[in-house]
Order: structure tokens, then sequence, then C-alpha cells
């Protein structure tokens, strides 16, 4: 079988970050290649007709960002996705919609619905750009505090009990304390606080978890964090806060979320 793929020479200059471009149909494949060449933020180091090149291409190259068609022959743009074990950020582009949900599901940084805008490819490059660059930082933090080091001396007594996130209107701190929980909105967030104030950030559920403390929040639902010490009450599958939200308990969280309670809050008989 011959195969498509097309390997592009690396480019000098402005370009950054490394990109691979994954469509059955080489006319869309060219189209891709040619919005993101505008942004002079990518080098396109291969495109590929289907998951199957583009697993190869994966295996040799350094690629931060895959930019994939899902409906393709032999190996789709969601079962490429789900054969990667440390996979890079993908940005799904598909003429189907329907396939929006799935790509949710597999943490898929963006979806785009053919036909591709140019404003709206970028919107999803720079989201693609922020998690990368957050996951270099939250690299570099966690070697920086390995026991020994340093910071890491120097932070152990006084944890930050706070983050930042980043909006239009600047950057805004918030206290763990006076976050109630976190909804997911798709490719971005909702973080509800006491003060009854909403605040949203680009950036999703999955990726939002892995950057604030474990001990505190816990995923309850595919839809919601919850901070655990608002926790008021559960009651099968219904959790209310002491804010009188109530929210719905995922069966898959369900034994961890209990586990997390029982073995920090609950007061139990002596043996």
């Amino acid at each position: 079988m011959n195969r498509t793929i097309k390997l592009v020479k690396a480019m000098t200059g402005t370009v950054k970050y490394n990109c691979i471009i994954v469509d059955d149909s080489p006319l869309d494949r060219n189209i891709t290649a040619t919005q993101v060449g505008k942004m002079n933020l990518f080098n396109v180091v291969a495109e590929c007709c289907d998951g199957v090149e583009a697993a190869a291409v994966l295996k040799t190259e350094q690629v931060d960002v895959v930019f994939s068609d899902i409906d393709m022959p032999l190996l789709s743009g969601t079962e490429l996705l789900k054969s990667l074990k440390n996979p890079p950020v993908f940005i799904f582009i598909s003429a189907h919609s329907k396939f929006a949900v799935e790509t949710y599901d597999l943490e898929a940084v963006d979806f785009i619905v053919k036909p591709i805008k140019f404003e709206r490819l970028f919107q999803a490059a720079n989201k693609a750009i922020d998690y990368i660059e957050l996951r270099k930082l939250r690299k570099d933090k966690e070697h920086n505090e390995r026991p020994g080091t340093l910071e890491q001396t120097q932070s152990s007594s006084a944890p930050d009990d706070y983050f930042f996130i980043n909006q239009m209107r600047g950057i805004t701190r918030l206290r763990y304390s006076d976050v109630i929980f976190i909804e997911s909105m798709n490719d971005s967030s909702v973080i509800h606080t006491v003060n009854d104030e909403k605040f949203t950030v680009l950036v999703n559920l999955k990726n939002l978890a892995e950057q604030i403390p474990e001990a505190i929040f816990k995923r309850v639902h595919r839809r919601f964090i919850v901070n655990t010490d608002h926790i008021e009450h559960i009651m099968g599958n219904t959790i209310r806060l002491d804010t009188k939200h109530t929210l719905q308990i995922g069966e898959l969280y369900r034994k961890d979320i209990m586990q997390q309670l029982l073995n920090k809050k609950v007061v139990g008989r002596h043996k």
C-alpha cells in the first residue's frame, strides 16, 4: 500500500511548536496547513492521510499539537488519541458536530466544525499553546519542589492557599476556600465562589483539576469538581453544598469521593 504521508522540512525563525495535520481529504488537509501556516506559531512537520500514518510520525518526531480530522479510514482521529500513552495536545476538526461529545470525553483541547474559519482555528491554537506552557510550568514547579531543594524547603512551611486565573479583564486571585465548585463548559470551565461570583477560564475540567490541590478539590462528575470543605450532605447520587447548591455524583466517581470523606472527616466508633 502506498503511503501518502508528507514530511515537511523544518522551518526556522518564529516557529516554535511542532505540529502535524491529519485528514483523509487532500483538500481539507491543504486548507488546514495553509491556515496554520498563516499563524507563524507552528512548524508543520508532517501531513498525514489517516491515524495510522500519524501514529508512525508520532513515534519518530517530537510533536506538540495534532490537528486531526475524526472520520478517517483505518484509524480515526479519536482512535489515534486513545492509542497513545502520552499524547500531544489534540485539536479535532470535523464536518460532523456529532463527534463533539466524544472528543470532550477524551479531553481534547478543542473541537472545530468544518469549514474552518481562521479566527476559530487561531483561537484553538492559542488554547493549545496555553495548555502546553502551563504543563511546562507545572513540570518545572514539581522539579523545584522535590524534597531537598531550596524552593521546596522554603515553601513547605507555608503552602499557597490561593491560585490565579487569567481573564480578559486581567489576572484574578482566588482563595481555595472561596471556591465552592467548578463546572465544565466543554472546553472551558466556570468557577463558582462563595460570593456568588462566576469566573470563566479557557481551561477544560481535566486540565484544571491537575493544577489545584487534590486534598481539597475532588471530581464528582464528568461536569463537576467540588471543594470537599463545602460538602454539607450526601444522599444517594446527590451532593448538597453549604451554599445550598445540589450536584450529581457520577457513578465512576462515587467510590472515590466517599472514600476521601471517610478518611478525612467522618467520625466513627472506636474498635
